[in-house]
């Protein structure tokens, strides 16, 4: 929970990170050594997603870049991006390794089973230092929108998609092509909202419900609030520094006049 005393300076969430990070682009460059079709090869998402995800773990690791509200969302994007690879692989991919060119098994494996859950894990063990908002965290879908893009536009001009579901000239063609897309587009919001609800229990920080709003008459409770009980959003006026919308609750907040409305 938010009292753990698990940070990203703890040696050994380190140590795992530099070993997974590395692990990732040992199996790329293996793969690629293999492959030798730099343009394709970088087209996947799963490569794609294994780099970003590499480089969140390094930097994690290695430059400590801290708990700013961007670098949360740099983390819980890679951490989405991979969960997404790897759901898609083994429901939609298995037994096409060759023609997605991780033919090694050891690298598919790594790539589409290993990686995401590590990430998954590493989220949970380390969660973001801010609670990030369902709306908020609609920004990780620009990046798969953007690659659906440069799939479908570079696939007629190459002869070439990286994926069968993305791939028009299979039976049913472009109607088929955006059914897939709608499905896991679907999937994909709903994982997102099931990250952002684990991010914020992982913080203590779920949304308390109307019908159990605090005990006012306890000054002493560390979450003293002034609900709104439409938006559940702390609108009281605060003695001491702003608890941002009661994302962050480290002391007890002197509210005045604090009331359910």
């Amino acid at each position: 929970m938010s009292g753990s005393k698990l940070s990203d300076r703890t040696w050994w969430v380190r140590l795992y990170r530099v070993a997974f990070g590395l692990l990732i682009i040992a199996a790329a460059v293996y793969q690629l050594d293999r492959t030798g079709k730099w343009a394709n090869f970088f087209s996947f998402f799963t490569i794609q997603s294994n780099l970003i995800g590499s480089a969140v773990l390094l930097i994690g690791a290695i430059a400590l870049p801290g708990a700013s509200r961007k670098w949360d969302l740099v983390r819980g994007a890679a951490a989405i991006y991979l969960v997404l690879t790897g759901i898609v692989y083994n429901t939609l991919l298995v037994g096409l390794d060759e023609s997605l060119q991780t033919s090694e098994p050891w690298v598919n494996n790594v790539l589409h089973r290993i990686i995401p859950l590590v990430m998954v894990i590493d989220f949970l063990i380390i969660p973001l230092g801010h609670r990030i908002r369902w709306r908020e965290a609609l920004v990780w879908t620009i990046y798969p929108m953007v690659y659906l893009a440069y799939s479908l536009i570079r696939g007629p001009i190459v002869d070439w998609y990286p994926y069968p579901f993305l791939d028009p000239r299979e039976d049913g063609g472009y109607p088929r092509v955006a059914l897939y897309c709608v499905a896991i587009l679907v999937g994909f919001l709903g994982f997102i909202w099931l990250m952002t609800e684990l991010n914020a229990w992982r913080r203590g920080e779920r949304t308390t419900p109307a019908s159990s709003a605090p005990d006012l008459a306890s000054p002493s409770r560390a979450a003293c609030r002034k609900y709104d009980l439409r938006s559940k959003r702390c609108i009281a006026r605060l003695i001491r520094p702003v608890c941002n919308d009661c994302r962050t609750v480290r002391q007890v907040h002197a509210h005045i006049h604090c009331k359910p409305l």
